[in-house]
């Protein structure tokens, strides 16, 4: 038999809420060693299975840890409780495997900033295995320290211009010392959000309007404790110019920067070099970025851009010009020469609507010579293709016509005999007639010159006539 003394030391908080020892409470324990059978007692581990049996949390942030019981004994069983003390509301104690040879048990408390303390808050698991007469039975106190994040001053002040000046430090009455502070929040127009690591720091708004901002404090004890505000940009000079554009090629442009809120003098700067409101810049390369810069006299600098991407015209070709005969029926205009696919048909002024037939599924377009109102005369038709460019919306079409001539066929041969050509032989001067031999179009009026066939003696042999020999 033992006898050992228990102390137990009593504090109590004062007007300044320091924790003062007013007392202690002493106890005798008496403890009889008996003879048992051979038995191994549980054994508890530390926090998830650690050695450690003690732990610092911060106030609002949820804890949770495991606590495992096993036994040496291979026939041993175990059970594993906890003596849940009552000082810490709302922590539990739930264990996920009852009565095996490892017991398992799950612990989680999220304590509010009142549970904040110097000393910690206790508990004891107790493990049991199910050895007869007498059960192997072993204890653990868990101790649980509440630290309190720091507690800062801070300000955000709006300048002149939409400047905003951060600045925090440590209260007075903060737990702990803080070694970080970090600013994030909305971001300005065209700008990355706002990011400020440090004390303090500072921020350019470009836009009359709300901006939230959050600042992080961390102590030296690990935890963090974050303020979530505001700020309002009431007047603030503004420039701005058109939405980016697309041309389909070279242009020259007239981009005007449209100043607000501005006080006098100010000037503005383009990134070409040119200053002024207005600017003319020729534009040539495939994407232009153009900036500009207004001040006043306070000081204040805004910017904006305009993107301009040069499309560029499609190269299109619609096929080679052509000739028809008055029996030819359908002629296909969107053969495998058309590039490039996809784009669109349409008779020019003059060329009945009803020439162009289109067939069953729209992808093959034909000339119709036999539509209403087709005479033997030349048809244009035009080929339109339409690209958009990336970026912007740019839409640049080009075209390409092509004409088709309807000729008309030639009528029975008839000879024409005119005088004799050479003296004293009496030769005849024959043509082919209809003369359309050779016969050619121009200007939308088909000609049919007179071309000598043969010249023929009396006795119908072919002759030579000066120079010339027909």
């Amino acid at each position: 038999m033992t006898v050992c003394v228990v102390v137990v030391d009593i504090y109590r908080r004062d007007s300044s809420g320091t924790e003062r020892n007013i007392g202690e409470i002493k106890r005798d324990v008496e403890i009889i060693a008996l003879s048992c059978p051979p038995d191994y007692p549980p054994i508890i581990s530390g926090i998830n299975g650690d050695s450690a049996y003690s732990l610092h949390v911060c106030t609002g942030h949820q804890t949770c840890f495991n606590i495992k019981a096993s036994d040496q004994d291979t026939s041993d069983t175990t059970t594993l409780v906890w003596n849940n003390p009552g000082n810490m509301s709302g922590a539990t104690f739930s264990v996920t495997s009852k009565k095996t040879k490892l017991s398992t048990a799950e612990f989680c408390w999220s304590p509010t900033s009142k549970y904040a303390r110097s000393y910690p808050y206790n508990f004891v698991a107790t493990a049991t295995d199910d050895v007869c007469p007498l059960p192997g039975r072993v204890s653990r106190a868990f101790s649980i320290y509440v630290d309190a994040p720091p507690t800062a001053n801070y300000s955000a002040t709006v300048q002149k211009c939409g400047l905003v000046k951060f600045q925090a430090n440590v209260s007075n009455t903060s737990p702990s010392s803080i070694v970080s502070y970090v600013w994030t929040g909305d971001s300005a127009a065209g700008s990355e959000p706002l990011y400020i690591n440090g004390k303090s720091g500072s921020y350019y708004y470009n836009q009359q309007k709300k901006y939230y901002y959050t600042l992080t404090v961390t102590g030296s004890n690990g935890c963090s404790n974050s303020y979530r505000d505001s700020i309002t940009i009431s007047k603030i000079p503004e420039l701005r110019v058109s939405k980016d554009t697309g041309l389909c090629s070279s242009t020259q442009l007239n981009i005007t920067a449209i100043p607000s809120n501005y006080v006098k003098p100010y000037t503005i700067t383009w990134n070409t070099g040119d200053t002024g409101a207005l600017i003319r810049p020729y534009i040539t390369k495939d994407t232009i970025l153009v900036h500009y810069i207004y001040t006043n006299v306070y000081g204040c600098v805004t910017d904006d851009s305009i993107r301009i991407s040069i499309t560029g015209l499609p190269d299109v070709y619609a096929g080679n010009d052509t000739e028809l005969c008055t029996l030819d029926d359908m002629y296909l205009l969107s053969n495998a020469k058309v590039t490039p696919t996809g784009g669109t048909w349409f008779p020019l002024t003059g060329t009945p609507s009803n020439a162009i037939v289109y067939s069953k599924y729209r992808d093959s377009v034909f000339f119709d010579r036999n539509a209403t109102g087709i005479t033997d005369t030349v048809y244009g038709f035009v080929y339109t293709y339409s690209k958009t460019s990336t970026g912007v919306n740019a839409s640049c079409s080009n075209s390409d016509t092509v004409f088709i001539g309807v000729a008309p066929l030639p009528t029975h041969p008839v000879l024409y005999a005119i005088s004799p050509k050479c003296f004293n032989d009496p030769a005849i001067e024959l043509y082919a007639g209809p003369p359309y031999v050779d016969a050619s179009h121009q200007n939308g009026t088909w000609t049919y010159p007179r071309k000598p066939s043969a010249i023929v003696n009396n006795y119908g042999n072919v002759i030579e006539c000066g120079r010339i020999k027909f």
